[in-house]
């Protein structure tokens, strides 16, 4: 997957995961059109993302508070 991270034991691209949301689509629907990703490991997915982008020093040097 040129160096892509995928999810484990599958050719899918986690990238795939983050556009079907970007597009509107629902997680449902990106299980659905790719079974061989377990609900699980893509909700452990979102859950890493939402840390990396919710860190304190991320929010700091990207949003202003109020």
């Amino acid at each position: 997957m040129n160096g892509k991270p995928v999810f484990k034991g599958t050719e899918v691209s986690v990238h795939a995961l983050f556009e079907y949301l970007e597009d509107g689509k629902s997680l449902e629907k990106f299980l659905n059109d790719f079974p061989a990703v377990n609900k699980k490991a893509a909700v452990e997915v979102l859950q890493l993302a939402k840390l990396a982008v919710t860190g304190e020093k991320i929010l700091k040097e990207n949003f202003s508070g109020r």
